[in-house]
């Protein structure tokens, strides 16, 4: 599991790019740290959509629940599972491989606890972060991504051409924002503050 980190995301209609990139360029010490590359997300929630609503209503002590693969070419990437267990700004992330492909998976059955990629301690942090819900794939998000890494403390991440999909069905819609998040340790927060208020966005 991840140390607790604080993740800020910044939304900005595609028209403001420039702004992302007047800003970015104007950093000192950053570099790339990946190639940029397609995400893709699959989302889960119960039917009630408790983790939905909780997202709208700002609830401060939150879950999320996704499966995750890169790239185009879903049959060359394998799958990862990541909870986000979020309190307030700040969260901690796990990833669990599950070292097969997106095609070979069974949705419905991603979070079953007799899942074989759930080792004892990931099977018991999953159960305490489920509570009994059944999960169950809602919504699928793709989009391009670029990896950017300031004094070697604050990554930032820039997502454009974001795509959603209601699963089991033809609905797609293109968004019009692009988003830019900042994702620094709760140590570091400082680094944020010296930059802060050079971020063109709200």
């Amino acid at each position: 599991m991840s140390d607790s980190r604080y993740e800020i995301k910044f939304p900005f209609h595609k028209f403001q790019k420039n702004k992302f990139s007047y800003f970015i360029n104007g950093l000192i010490n950053l570099s790339k740290i990946y190639e940029e590359r397609i995400v893709n997300s699959i989302y889960f929630d119960c039917h009630n959509r408790s983790s939905i609503k909780d997202n709208i209503i700002g609830l401060s002590d939150k879950n999320k629940f996704r499966l995750r693969w890169y790239g185009d070419d879903s049959c060359n990437s394998n799958c990862f599972i990541e909870i986000k267990k979020k309190k307030g700004r700040s969260g901690t992330k796990i990833v669990i491989p599950t070292n097969t492909t997106i095609d070979k998976i069974k949705l419905e059955e991603v979070f079953l606890p007799n899942k074989k990629y759930f080792d004892n301690m990931n099977r018991h942090y999953i159960m305490d972060c489920i509570k009994g819900k059944i999960l169950l794939p809602k919504i699928q998000v793709s989009y391009l991504r670029k990896y950017y890494l300031l004094n070697k403390k604050i990554r930032i991440t820039y997502d454009s051409n974001i795509i959603y999909a209601k699963l089991k069905s033809q609905f797609k819609k293109k968004d019009d924002l692009q988003v830019m998040e900042l994702k620094f340790s709760e140590n570091d927060i400082k680094y944020f503050y010296q930059i802060m208020k050079f971020i063109p966005f709200t």
